[in-house]
């Protein structure tokens, strides 16, 4: 009788290690599978084996490309048997990560808030989660999503989703640019002067597309405090969508 309770228990322990995740409530992050974190993904925890799969992840992009600063609809489909959790990221062709992530029903960030992962697992087949993404400042270029699906304990599945920029009607040219920053490079504060851009949203983004400041066009001469940003090159855009412009100014 107690070898066959010992037996039973086993079987138990076996089933459920191979059936229910090892993180029920979400990603303990950076394990999409992606360049930016280093190839890492879910067989370190769970184990078995990775396989890539297409078309796991979908999205309201317009075929020409995302426009910088707007924001999308993204999904992250699993199918087949078997509880199922997912980590998504978004990186530029350097391995950057870029763009912000939005967490919709049954999801949240991880990662320093550079990736998205479940809030709880789930049995349904398929299973979808939609959040939103909003896009890079303009100049970021091709941008890569990188999702692991966890389909049951041992079953990996990587996907991916290249997107392009569009360039088309976003930004001007910098010839047709109406707006000047003074000092650029600068220390702490910018003097940015525009004819025709009053009243228009004004924002700065880190490089790598973090949206960092938000402020309005009041009059034909803004001044800007930067003295709190780290040293580097930064996107600063006035105005929104076919109408904006952006440039580039380094924070010394």
């Amino acid at each position: 009788m107690k070898k066959e309770t010992i037996l039973i228990v086993s079987l138990i322990v076996i089933f459920l290690g191979t059936t229910f995740m090892i993180y029920p409530t979400g990603s303990p992050g950076g394990k999409t599978g992606s360049p930016g974190d280093g190839g890492s993904n879910c067989t370190v925890c769970h184990g078995g084996s990775a396989s890539t799969v297409q078309n796991w992840i979908s999205s309201d992009i317009p075929a020409q490309g995302y426009t910088p600063g707007n924001t999308y609809q993204i999904s992250v489909t699993g199918t087949g048997s078997g509880n199922k959790g997912f980590e998504i990221t978004a990186e530029d062709a350097a391995n950057a990560k870029v763009g912000t992530f939005t967490a919709g029903s049954g999801s949240k960030l991880t990662n320093n808030n550079h990736a998205l992962t479940h809030t709880t697992d789930q049995s349904g087949n398929p299973h979808t989660w939609n959040f939103t993404w909003t896009a890079p400042a303009a100049g970021t270029g091709d941008v890569t999503f990188y999702a692991a699906v966890v389909v049951s304990k041992p079953n990996i599945n990587l996907t991916s989703l290249q997107i392009s920029e569009n360039t088309s009607v976003n930004v001007k040219s910098i010839s047709d640019v109406d707006i000047s920053i003074k000092p650029n490079p600068a220390s702490d504060i910018i003097k940015l002067k525009s004819e025709k851009l009053i009243g228009q949203a004004l924002k700065i983004y880190t490089i790598s597309g973090k949206l960092i400041y938000q402020g309005v066009l009041t009059e034909k001469r803004t001044s800007v405090d930067i003295s709190s940003l780290n040293k580097g090159i930064y996107l600063l855009k006035a105005g929104e969508g076919a109408g904006a412009v952006t440039k580039r100014f380094i924070k010394n």
